[in-house]
């Protein structure tokens, strides 16, 4: 079935999160191939009219593309019923945030206890009592910030949350003031780590410019995460050169070589020894940058 874009009711667009790089692949699938997949929708109170359950992206990309009309599924539910089996159905899974969001609107709206929660969900009271509670912690601010992409869900959860709870006004300040920037998990770590650790004057600069504080940080120090690869790099090293010194030992392999094979061999382990010495060097360097020189580079006339 075919409606008009403008006899969708629309305010349950608030429960998902809009993603960006979605919504761009998404204009591009409608552009190549037209809308494949019908949104859901159920009849409004007002005659003529249809509550947009699921597929909000979709519209929004067909208003972009100028489109007026949608291809839709009526589904003949009551709103809130939709709402919970378009969520067990859905394709990717909802974020806690997202839980806690439809949650609030079946409580709010449709007047649903949280016995009833649990019961049409089929989850534990501690399930829903820790949604409902996250939506409530985080304000309603930072919240719109995740709602358009601009935060993360999982920088709202694992950063944000802990900081509101500590200081609500500052988690405020902090996502206002990144101009409309996008936070990754990553930065948000950074900045609520930095928090924790400055005083009074040093959190007032870290909420008010959070980018400065970034670039700050980023002169001065890597994360885990930016010395993972190294760090895996050199275990795989080392695995290897053990495999290779126990393959060698084995009876009769290197008496096998011909000398072909004996000369590429033995150069491609010099290779890598002198690379690993090299290696060594810069981590001695590093760790000692103001070392002694060695006995041998020291001036002779010196005495020990």
């Amino acid at each position: 079935m075919k409606l008009e874009i403008h006899q969708l009711d629309r305010h349950l667009a608030g429960l998902k999160i809009a993603s960006p790089s979605r919504h761009r692949q998404l204009v591009a699938s409608l552009v190549e191939d037209g809308q494949q997949s019908p949104a859901t929708v159920v009849p409004a109170e007002q005659e003529g009219r249809y509550v947009l359950v699921d597929g909000h992206a979709r519209v929004r990309a067909l208003e972009e593309l100028g489109r007026d009309h949608v291809e839709v599924l009526v589904w003949p539910l009551s709103t809130s019923e939709a709402l919970v089996l378009c969520h067990k159905a859905s394709r990717r899974r909802p974020t806690a945030l997202e839980d806690g969001w439809l949650l609030v609107e079946l409580v709010d709206d449709a007047g649903w206890s949280r016995a009833e929660l649990c019961l049409r969900f089929e989850r534990s009271s501690s399930w829903v009592s820790r949604r409902l509670g996250l939506v409530t912690a985080l304000p309603a601010s930072v919240q719109q910030a995740v709602r358009r992409g601009q935060v993360s869900p999982q920088a709202a959860m694992k950063s944000l949350l802990p900081l509101a709870r500590a200081n609500v006004a500052a988690c405020e300040a902090l996502v206002a003031n990144l101009g409309g920037e996008h936070l990754s998990v990553r930065d948000a770590d950074k900045l609520h780590a930095a928090w924790r650790q400055a005083d009074g004057e040093g959190r007032e600069r870290i909420v008010t410019r959070p980018r400065l504080c970034l670039d700050a940080i980023g002169e001065t120090s890597s994360s885990p995460a930016d010395n993972e690869p190294v760090l895996s790099d050199a275990r795989v090293l080392a695995r290897l050169s053990t495999r290779i010194e126990g393959r060698l030992l084995r009876a009769g392999v290197i008496g096998a070589l011909d000398s072909l094979a004996r000369a590429r061999l033995t150069s491609d382990v010099r290779t890598a020894a002198a690379t690993l010495d090299r290696v060594t060097g810069h981590l001695h360097a590093e760790r000692e940058p103001h070392a002694r020189p060695r006995d041998a580079d020291r001036d002779p006339s010196i005495a020990s």
